[in-house]
């Protein structure tokens, strides 16, 4: 499993991997732990080295994840879509704005985990709004 699905799963079950002032990996563990957490934590441990990589900030790497999920939306994105999205599916539309901040805020707060997290949640919900247009009769 790669360390990024770790550090993700941990995530999902409230538990915050990140990197303390020393540069050592530290995590946020609610007081009860949640049921299937000890096993990632175990393996978290063994692979401790690898999960300090993978958060540590690095600017030029938050802004190649961003460039290239814009590539990827770019690339599957249809004219039309946006404005179709915000005029008939602004459930869809309006998830964009909150993604944008959580980009932004991840990236002044120099955390790269949470800046992953916020370009793959701004893809999803663009993938959405896409597909969303393409089931239409407008796509």
């Amino acid at each position: 499993m790669k360390i990024s699905d770790i550090i993700a799963q941990l995530d999902n079950l409230g538990i915050k991997v990140y990197i303390g002032r020393q540069g050592e990996a530290r995590l946020k563990v609610p007081e009860l732990v949640p049921d299937g957490a000890r096993s990632l934590l175990t393996e978290l441990r063994q692979r401790k080295t690898e999960a300090v990589e993978y958060l540590r900030w690095d600017e030029t790497q938050a802004m190649a994840l961003l460039a290239q999920s814009l590539g990827r939306i770019n690339h599957r994105y249809i004219a039309g879509a946006l404005p179709w999205a915000a005029e008939h599916s602004p459930e869809l539309y309006q998830v964009l704005k909150p993604a944008e901040r959580r980009f932004n805020d991840a990236y002044r707060a120099r955390s790269i985990s949470d800046c992953r997290q916020a370009v793959m949640e701004y893809e999803t919900a663009f993938n959405a709004l896409i597909a969303e247009f393409q089931r239409s009769d407008a796509g």
